[in-house]
């Protein structure tokens, strides 16, 4: 059945004509929706007028039959990957009660405590082992080793990581920036191994390992960098920041 809906002056309504497919004119615009990017402009905020968004050109084909096919078998794609989504947010929640289970309760372990994992904000009380220590991050690594002095720098460019480049607990980009035109923020040099841990905005979860050799990474005075003495010590700390962050965000 056909809803009758309203949009908001923020939006454009394009209607296909009867003989195109409306699948494929999705599909065309969904990976050429960038060409209005050159149209936009504004004082308060980007916006694209509606003859600039008449004048845009893509390739098109009128053959209904084609775009047909086409956007059947985009579809057929959009739907495997829904379908691959699913397996991978069932893995993470997985992951997520394994992680729970074997940093709190360890394995084979008959004896439990009460302690309290704890921020700066928030407490909850758990039970672990017997044998098991509660520390502080700050015992587990050194925290922010090291952080640009320009006369002694020997990159003239960094590869910085600001608060946003971080989503499901990995770099999603990094931003080449020159030394001297670098953002006050870019401050904190990271090494293959850190852990950075966001100190503002803690509810996006803005933390990570770093896996990468980059030898001019940077990071952005919002995360703190923990520097452990290995590998092995430096993913127990990310898995346990991970831990107490689940943990203390669920109450």
């Amino acid at each position: 059945s056909k809803t009758k809906v309203c949009i908001g002056r923020g939006l454009s309504a394009l209607k296909p004509k009867k003989k195109n497919d409306l699948m494929y004119c999705y599909y065309l615009l969904q990976y050429f929706g960038n060409r209005f990017i050159p149209y936009s402009q504004g004082m308060t905020y980007d916006a694209i007028d509606r003859p600039s968004l008449r004048q845009t050109t893509f390739p098109f084909t009128d053959n209904i039959s084609e775009q047909q096919k086409i956007a059947s078998i985009l579809s057929n794609v959009d739907a495997q990957i829904q379908q691959t989504q699913k397996l991978v947010d069932l893995t993470q929640r997985l992951k997520k009660g394994l992680m729970q289970k074997l940093l709190t309760r360890g394995i084979g372990h008959t004896k439990f405590k009460k302690v309290k994992l704890s921020n700066l904000s928030q407490t909850k009380e758990i039970s672990i082992p017997d044998d098991l220590l509660v520390k502080r991050i700050e015992e587990m690594g050194e925290k922010d080793p090291e952080t640009i002095d320009e006369s002694k720098y020997e990159y003239s460019e960094i590869e910085y990581i600001d608060i946003g480049a971080i989503a499901d607990f990995k770099i999603t980009k990094t931003e080449k920036i020159s030394l001297k035109d670098r953002p006050s923020r870019a401050q904190k040099i990271v090494r293959k191994d850190d852990v950075i841990i966001s100190t503002v905005r803690p509810y996006l979860r803005s933390f990570t390992t770093i896996d990468n050799e980059t030898k001019n990474l940077v990071c952005s005075t919002g995360f703190a960098v923990i520097r452990a003495k290995d590998s092995v010590l430096s993913q127990l700390i990310f898995s346990n920041t991970s831990m107490v962050t689940l943990f203390v965000s669920s109450i």
